[in-house]
């Protein structure tokens, strides 16, 4: 779902080219798809005339045109059909609207409403940065109605956020076209904590937002081997589209929710299972939460005991150190030697002395 709302604002970017002078004709085959989905996205029921779809594929030969419409309506290699094109009973025209069937591969939803709100939530901070945003009004409608002031009415608060400049908004514009097309990337890539670059050769497979920034989930070439890696975009320094096409895998190979399902964030490593307990106003916050899939084993006056698989101990610790003062860790005993020894160390940042007994 995020990149099929990111694509409806690169059709909103390629719209403003468009006015300024470029034609149709010299747009690439994603630009024009890009620019089809924006318009029905816009167009009253969400759908377009046969007049008007030609007119967004650049007015192209008889011969082209079947061509361009068979492929939107049938389907591309991996890529299930966009449109779906029915016969207008009060004229002789087509209309296109949207393959709905299609909009499973980005979210489960039963109605368009729901489809809607689902996709809001899962874009999150996305939706809110400057590249993203889109005139709501023109796209949101509930039960057949079109939705006013909506950016009031929905709001994603997020006080961190990444930093987008001008740079960052190119490499998502061809990780988007990646994406799409099934095209391979090659990449620079400057790691946090080493100082040299290093370039890599990648299958795009999800473009996730995690916390306050965008990764780019791939397979990693290595010679005949094509191994999961994760790129954080804004460290990624080059990108180039090849021309050289990939099969992406199906849902049994490639299913990023089930595969981060008892993760602790991007990282996934060996499943460990931790047992804490929680204290205090935290207890609150705990039952709000699906807490990395937490299960109450235990509950009295005092605390709530939980059992959650992790799968990485910096980043799970990382997430319970937000109720660190109501946290108790119960095992494993090395978990709960790395959460003692991280608030230990917060304290000695902070020039503060503590004495610490040891248990037996």
């Amino acid at each position: 779902m995020l990149i099929f709302w990111i694509l409806l604002n690169l059709g909103l970017k390629r719209s403003d080219k468009v006015g300024q002078g470029n034609s149709m004709s010299k747009m690439s085959k994603t630009e024009k798809i890009i620019s089809v989905l924006y318009a029905i996205a816009k167009a009253p029921g969400h759908r377009i005339g046969e007049a008007k779809l030609c007119e967004l594929l650049g007015n192209p030969s008889r011969a082209n045109k079947y061509k361009l419409i068979d492929e939107l309506t049938k389907g591309m290699g991996s890529i299930p059909p966009i449109l779906i094109e029915e016969a207008d009973g009060e004229a002789s025209d087509k209309i296109y609207k949207l393959n709905n069937s299609a909009w499973e591969n980005f979210v489960f939803a039963d109605n368009e409403g729901f489809f809607f709100l689902e996709a809001f939530k899962k874009i999150g901070s996305v939706l809110n940065c400057d590249y993203t945003h889109m005139a709501f009004n023109d796209a949101f409608e509930f039960e057949g109605k079109k939705i006013s002031d909506p950016d009031r009415k929905f709001i994603y608060l997020n006080k961190i956020t990444a930093r987008i400049d001008e740079t960052y908004k190119d490499k998502i514009d061809r990780l988007v076209s990646a994406l799409v097309s099934n095209k391979k990337l090659k990449i620079a890539y400057s790691p946090g904590d080493q100082e040299h670059e290093y370039t890599r050769e990648i299958e795009p497979l999800t473009l996730c937002q995690y916390r306050d920034d965008l990764y780019i989930l791939c397979y990693k070439i290595e010679g005949s081997e094509r191994i999961q890696r994760n790129y954080k975009v804004s460290r990624i320094t080059e990108i180039e589209v090849l021309d050289e096409t990939f099969k992406y895998p199906s849902k049994k190979k490639w299913d990023p929710e089930n595969k981060f399902q008892r993760a602790s964030g991007l990282i996934v490593g060996e499943e460990k299972l931790a047992t804490f307990r929680v204290y205090g106003v935290s207890r609150v916050a705990f039952q709000e939460k699906d807490f990395f899939n937490s299960i109450l084993i235990q509950s009295t006056d005092e605390y709530d005991q939980y059992q959650c698989h992790y799968s990485h101990e910096n980043e799970f610790i990382g997430q319970l150190f937000v109720y660190g003062q109501d946290i108790e860790i119960m095992a494993s005993s090395q978990l709960r030697e790395l959460f003692t020894q991280k608030a230990q160390d917060i304290l000695k940042r902070n020039n503060i002395e503590v004495n610490i007994k040891k248990s037996a």
